[in-house]
């Protein structure tokens, strides 16, 4: 786990971790914009629902492309929506990249 220590170190002080983490806080500062981004988890958690049910989700899907189009629209939005999607790519590259060194001792064993 010290090898792993400075990746994450590394990963929190990337210039996109860290300008992410920034306009969250100024999110977390304004409740239009959490009411906007609320409103789009809602619309997302009702299309994941939709799917599993294998119920009829175009509705939802239209709804969905346009709740984050109009966003999008907001360049504060469409910045904080881009670093967010950056941003969680590369944890779950990281998160890979732990997994796989983690497993690499139960490999050699087997």
């Amino acid at each position: 786990m010290k090898k792993l220590k400075p990746l994450i170190e590394a990963f929190i002080n990337e210039p996109a971790v860290q300008a992410y983490q920034t306009l969250e806080s100024l999110i977390n500062e304004n409740k239009a914009y959490q009411n906007r981004l609320k409103t789009l988890h809602q619309i997302q958690k009702k299309h994941v629902q939709a799917t599993y049910k294998n119920s009829d989700t175009d509705s939802l899907e239209a709804t969905h492309k346009a709740h984050l189009h109009a966003l999008e629209n907001d360049p504060f939005l469409h910045q904080y929506l881009t670093l967010q999607t950056r941003v969680n790519t590369d944890l779950q590259w990281l998160i890979q990249l732990i997994e796989n060194e983690l497993s690499a001792p139960l490999k050699e064993i087997k």
